[in-house]
């Protein structure tokens, strides 16, 4: 009996990048997007739907990350399954930095509100009703945030770039591989 993701799921068909920068061509995409993934069994029916789309689940709590679970073909080429495989590491890599970031943010966001609530509660002119702090306030904790952060945030965003730019160099040796085989299968 196999196992697959199920919840409430949604088709979304879009045209690629290209659709929107005013040419007419372009290729047609359909993803299942699906909101609340829980693991039940699954009929042959449901594990063909699985095969067809790669599916989008929900954000992940803490990364905010939504995971995809990429499709993998009856039939898949070697190139198909090492792009499939490097999506998915640059997908983890990018999760476990956004884990891992937004981790440290709650934390030394915390442990800011704590000592500007301190603060706050010794000064004699307020009263505890009274103790709140404004968003301008808030705001020197976003900044000094950024600020310190500045270096992390360029190193992913560099790395990111080389990522990506790897995985479009795949995806066109991909699709390159795959019209060449159709082309061979159809010559025969």
């Amino acid at each position: 009996m196999a196992a697959r993701l199920t919840s409430q799921c949604y088709l979304a068909s879009f045209r690629t990048l290209r659709r929107y920068k005013g040419q007419l061509s372009g290729k047609d995409i359909t993803l299942k997007i699906c909101e609340k993934p829980t693991l039940s069994t699954t009929s042959t029916e449901a594990r063909e739907n699985h095969s067809k789309y790669d599916w989008i689940g929900p954000p992940d709590p803490v990364s905010n990350i939504r995971r995809v679970h990429f499709r993998v073909s009856e039939n898949e080429a070697p190139y198909e399954r090492r792009l499939r495989e490097e999506r998915a590491k640059v997908q983890e890599w990018s999760h476990q930095f956004w884990k891992k970031h937004n981790t440290s943010f709650v934390q030394l966001k915390g442990e800011f509100i704590k000592q500007k609530l301190a603060k706050k509660s010794a000064s004699r002119e307020t009263t505890m009703a009274n103790i709140t702090i404004t968003p301008d306030e808030m705001s020197e904790f976003y900044k000094k945030f950024l600020d310190d952060n500045y270096e992390v945030h360029k190193n992913y965003n560099w790395e990111w770039y080389k990522k990506n730019i790897s995985l479009t160099w795949l995806t066109l040796k991909a699709n390159l591989l795959n019209i060449i085989t159709r082309r061979n299968k159809g010559n025969k």
